[in-house]
């Protein structure tokens, strides 16, 4: 590669502060993207979770168990959406 094309490459790239721009324009709008209500639904079905014993993260005999204890007690949907939120509290972390 040339130098002047290597250049090209240097001043084409963004620079760390516009990365973080972006990064905060991201967010604001990801935090847009649902709604207060169902954040606060995410908040309580973790707590709840957690309450009950669990952490994150946490083993399938964790989960298993949590959703044993709680499958006379709680609708379906509302097991789905913890699932849903245990999930996401995983991939969050990388696990």
């Amino acid at each position: 590669m040339n130098q002047h094309a290597e250049s090209a490459i240097i001043l084409d790239y963004p620079s760390q502060g516009s990365l973080l721009s972006v990064a905060s324009e991201a967010r604001q709008y990801l935090d847009l993207s649902i709604a207060e209500n169902t954040r606060k639904s995410y908040a309580s079905d973790l707590a709840h979770f957690q309450a009950s014993g669990g952490t994150i993260p946490c083993s399938i005999e964790v989960l298993a168990n949590y959703l044993t204890v709680h499958a006379g007690v709680l609708s379906n949907a509302t097991l789905t959406r913890r699932i849903a939120v245990i999930s996401k509290a995983h991939n969050l972390l990388g696990v």
